[in-house]
């Protein structure tokens, strides 16, 4: 489990990663997510989340947790073709 900040973090690289293909390249101007996870204070205090690890999602069991983040490319982001 990681860190919330972390989490988040590695959430946005997948998101570029996944637009990145050898044979296709797509341009992520922003990404809306809503994803199930499961949350702790650690020791720390600090808000660690991960996602559910081996559990099928079958909408019988309520997820104990959202998240809703929205990633958006600032202009100042962009790289030239």
């Amino acid at each position: 489990m990681q860190t919330l900040e972390q989490f988040l973090v590695v959430l946005a690289e997948a998101v570029m990663a996944s637009a990145e293909h050898a044979t296709l390249r797509v341009s992520v101007t922003d990404a809306d997510l809503t994803v199930p996870i499961e949350t702790h204070a650690n020791r720390h205090g600090d808000l660690c989340a991960s996602m559910p690890r081996s559990r099928l999602i079958t909408g019988f069991a309520p997820v104990t947790s959202r998240l809703h983040a929205v990633f958006v490319r600032d202009d100042h982001d962009q790289v030239a073709p």
